[in-house]
């Protein structure tokens, strides 16, 4: 999928995402703004300038949620209210079970008021003796409702009051909404794009792991894209080869996805395998002067390595390529010549 658009509201950028796209980047760098601005173009609410394939996106083309993961349970609890997140997955069962017959919906709505109604009646007959004082005065529950959709918003609403009262960990509130997220997907078969900013905040490796694989499960079976930020390392050692990489630095957009290439053209900066060539030379004849083995080869040699070390260059402004441990720097320092020129090269590429 390609995307154009103005960041930051300067030249027009061009994106090719994939179905599982994680943005990097420093404090400050535009990963929330970035996220937020894609939100409301999926949304067909965004500038003209925004299209997809040279298309532009109408307001009901996709279905978009986003989500702020670093805010406490009830703030995202809400968050998901006034996304609609719980009102669509309530209301996607309640018309389910109904098999989508219009008209058990309008019985059901009816029958609701009607209880109302007879509520009321009852509440205005045990305060009967204030009509002496309070003359004509009389209370309606009535909601005169028209669908379950107008509905559930006040029933959201009552929850997440009743909820402001209990504490929740922030991993269990974590949980729980990835949970709804990934509920929704499965019972929802419109096209999606779920956009979570700091998706993997005050999370613990074992929780990075298993939503990862449970959005590349999701991504395979249902029509869905996933579009995360992060400023952590942690999660780019289960990303790597997984998703798209891409990382916000002096106000542009880096795409990190073909990694093989910055490692290819690594392994011919090594002296040992060094071959005199232009920039486009190589570029369109990698594969004559590095082979597949070699490449595997390495990279099997540095696999864990190269994401700890490149995941300090993405989410980091200032740092330092040495030999050894800088006081007082962020100092990153590869294991070997090959990670070394692959790091540089990824350097000079984030800074161009």
């Amino acid at each position: 999928m390609k995307l154009k658009f103005i960041f930051k509201e300067k030249t027009q950028s061009e994106l090719k995402i994939g179905k599982l796209n994680i943005f990097y980047g420093s404090s400050n760098s535009g990963k929330s703004m970035l996220l937020k601005e894609l939100s409301e173009s999926f949304s067909g609410k965004g500038t003209s300038n925004f299209s997809i394939n040279n298309c532009t996106v109408s307001k009901t083309e996709f279905d978009v949620l986003f989500f702020d993961i670093s805010n406490t349970f009830n703030e995202q609890l809400k968050q998901a209210a006034n996304k609609s997140l719980l009102k669509k997955i309530i209301y996607e069962q309640i018309i389910s079970a109904s098999e989508k017959e219009l008209s058990t919906e309008k019985k059901l709505v009816e029958s609701i008021n009607e209880s109302l109604d007879e509520l009321s009646e009852q509440v205005n007959s045990v305060f009967s003796f204030m009509n002496d004082i309070m003359q004509n005065c009389k209370i309606n529950l009535k909601l005169n409702v028209e669908s379950i959709e107008e509905l559930l918003p006040v029933i959201i609403s009552f929850i997440i009051d009743e909820n402001e009262k209990n504490i929740f960990s922030h991993s269990n509130s974590k949980q729980l909404l990835f949970a709804l997220i990934f509920y929704y997907i499965k019972i929802n078969a419109q096209q999606k794009v779920i956009i979570i900013d700091n998706f993997d905040a005050e999370l613990d490796e074992e929780l990075i792991i298993c939503y990862l694989n449970q959005m590349k499960k999701m991504i395979a079976h249902s029509n869905c894209y996933f579009i995360l930020s992060s400023n952590r390392t942690e999660s780019l050692l289960h990303s790597f080869g997984n998703a798209k990489i891409f990382c916000l630095k002096n106000d542009k957009i880096k795409d990190l996805s073909n990694i093989e290439l910055f490692l290819k053209k690594s392994i011919l900066e090594n002296p040992e395998e060094k071959i005199n060539s232009t920039f486009e030379e190589f570029l369109l004849n990698t594969h004559m002067f590095v082979a597949d083995e070699q490449l595997q080869a390495i990279k099997s040699q540095i696999k864990t390595s190269i994401p700890y070390n490149l995941g300090k260059m993405l989410v980091n402004k200032d740092y330092v390529i040495s030999d050894q441990i800088i006081e007082n720097k962020i100092s990153i320092v590869p294991n070997s010549k090959i990670e070394r020129l692959f790091l540089q090269e990824i350097d000079r590429y984030l800074n161009q």
